[in-house]
């Protein structure tokens, strides 16, 4: 377990990224992955960067951060400037899946443009 995440809500994430992965020949020019910081997932996508010391771009898109004590998943999107804001303000969702859902639908285009 890290931090507050369930281990269960890790594979849950790596299930869903599993699906939204291109086939493997697109790979090396479009990939997504994610990070774990504490009771927070940063999902990120993977392009090809020369500039870059290992040749790719990890690029944070969404961020579903997991508040223990309400039960609930709260979800942002990142703007240009890197700055994190809510996604919906003032909703959230209770369950992981759920959460995983609404970034799909991306309803008001944020997290994939």
């Amino acid at each position: 377990m890290n931090g507050n995440i369930k281990d269960l809500d890790i594979q849950k994430v790596e299930a869903w990224l599993a699906k939204k992965r291109p086939p493997i020949d697109i790979r090396p020019q479009l990939d997504y992955t994610y990070r774990l910081q504490r009771n927070t997932f940063i999902l990120c996508e993977v392009r090809p960067y020369p500039m870059m010391k290992d040749g790719y771009r990890t690029a944070p898109f969404a961020k579903i951060h997991y508040l223990k004590r309400s039960n609930i998943y709260l979800i942002y999107w990142q703007r240009a400037n890197g700055r994190w804001l809510n996604y919906e303000a003032g909703n959230s969702a209770t369950t992981l899946n759920d959460a995983l859902a609404i970034i799909d639908e991306d309803v008001h285009g944020c997290f994939y443009g």
